[in-house]
């Protein structure tokens, strides 16, 4: 018999040494004529997958895979023919989906070739078998096996809860022993009473809730298992809105040159700790020049300042402090503060604070006496850089008006061409007026100045001499 099975194998042309085997996914050996998938509930759908492995020295042709006399059994592949090389692998899958509890059976077939050969096949008979369990529905949607429930983006810490119900649609009894949820932040907030019995065809069933309570802003999965089977469970939390915030300065017109605070107050805790930046935008009226005077006074950059809000707060913080102080500059036109924060946007803002036309301000006014000359020199800002008369009263030493009475200046087109120069900051200036005295300038004690601008007349203190 050797020498029969030797002479056999030497007079096989060398296209025929060329094999394909039928190979279980997670299994090295080769299928045989028969095998049991196992048992699935009804309703549900296995996926067994499959290897073709050409084990010869010549590429095979795979021209069909079949299932035959099997209604609960589909084969899921892609297209044929298929060529398959010397010691490579081809996957296909079988799905077995029952539709009751009975056991189902189906034969499988592969057609194949060498070169051009004649057509070889591999067969094999399948069986599975279908298991009674309870029905799982979500909003009248029966799930399968390995599908996933979506709860959706909740607040973090705010909930969510779906109603999940089981039934038993099929012909036998059913019996469930086991629910689960594996995974935070997903839980069964109430307990169930287990076991629980089915009877055929228990079309009402049993309702359980499934709460979804996510603590952090991330996406979050979980299992739901009922017995045996196993649904995934998905959602997502995301962080609470954020409180309104209100923007107050400790005046809301501006007159002169203060110093001011701004502060931020929210309307509710914050229930997140956040960063972000405040910045100041000056507006100048009348296509005046930017003023550069207008900034915070802290350490940082002149036009922004860095914003905190912690877990609890209910005004925002400057460095620890609860507010800021900011100068407003020294010409009219309008401040804009604008809250921009790192992980939300606040609503509330922008928060406008108008800078008002006003009439000169004289920070200092000195006098100095030169021989026959009179020095008068004013330092001060005008923001609405219009400064147009001057006027100078003078008074002798007994305080009595001199007999020239108020002397008038127009200086408009002076302060106009020096406010579009160069060397204007904004609308301070120093001014210095010399008046020649013909005769005893001792006489003279003293002098008033008046100062106009569009806004108003300043006038200084009597000023000596």
């Amino acid at each position: 018999m050797i020498r029969r099975l030797l002479l056999l194998g030497i007079s096989l042309p060398v296209a025929a040494l060329a094999q394909l085997q039928l190979i279980q996914a997670g299994s090295a050996v080769p299928v045989g004529n028969f095998l049991d998938l196992g048992s699935t509930s009804a309703g549900d759908t296995q996926r067994t997958g499959f290897h073709l492995k050409n084990t010869g020295a010549e590429p095979v042709t795979i021209k069909m895979i079949a299932i035959d006399n099997g209604a609960a059994f589909d084969v899921n592949y892609t297209m044929v023919p298929y060529i398959l090389a010397p010691s490579g692998s081809w996957d296909f899958a079988v799905l077995f989906h029952p539709t009751g509890s009975h056991t189902y059976s189906a034969n499988l077939s592969i057609t194949w070739s060498v070169g051009t050969s004649a057509n070889s096949m591999i067969t094999a008979l399948l069986s599975a078998t279908g298991v009674a369990s309870a029905q799982l529905s979500v909003a009248n949607v029966t799930l399968k096996d390995s599908d996933t429930i979506d709860f959706g983006g909740v607040q973090r810490g705010l909930s969510v809860t779906r109603t999940f119900t089981l039934s038993n649609p099929w012909d036998s009894a059913v019996t469930i022993n086991s629910i689960a949820v594996s995974g935070a932040p997903f839980s069964i907030p109430l307990g169930i009473n287990l076991p629980l019995s089915f009877n055929p065809h228990d079309a009402l069933g049993v309702s359980f809730d499934v709460l979804f309570q996510p603590t952090a802003s991330q996406y979050a999965t979980a299992r739901l298992m009922v017995d045996t089977r196993t649904f995934t469970l998905s959602g997502y939390g995301f962080d609470p809105p954020p409180p309104k915030a209100t923007l107050t300065v400790s005046s809301q017109t501006v007159a002169g040159l203060p110093q001011l605070q701004l502060s931020i107050a929210l309307d509710s805790p914050s229930l997140i700790d956040d960063t972000g930046t405040l910045k100041m935008q000056f507006q100048p009226n009348n296509n005046l020049p930017n003023d550069r005077g207008n900034q915070f006074n802290c350490k940082c950059k002149t036009d922004q300042v860095s914003v905190q809000i912690a877990t609890g707060d209910s005004i925002a913080k400057f460095d620890g402090l609860p507010s800021v102080p900011f100068q407003t500059g020294t010409t009219e036109g309008t401040l804009v503060f604008t809250l921009t924060m790192g992980k939300t946007s606040i609503p509330g803002g922008p928060l406008t604070v108008p800078i008002l036309p006003t009439p000169v301000y004289i920070d200092t006014a000195t006098t100095e006496r030169r021989v026959n000359d009179l020095d008068i020199s004013v330092e001060g800002f005008d923001n609405t850089h219009s400064l147009s008369q001057l006027s100078f009263t003078f008074y002798d030493t007994a305080g009595k008006t001199m007999p020239q009475g108020a002397i008038q200046y127009d200086a408009t087109s002076d302060f106009q061409n020096y406010f579009t120069s160069a060397q204007a900051v904004g609308g301070t200036f120093l001014m210095r007026a010399t008046f020649h005295v013909t005769g005893d300038a001792t006489t003279i004690g003293g002098v008033d100045v008046q100062i106009t601008n569009p806004a108003g007349v300043t006038s200084t203190q009597r000023l000596t001499f």
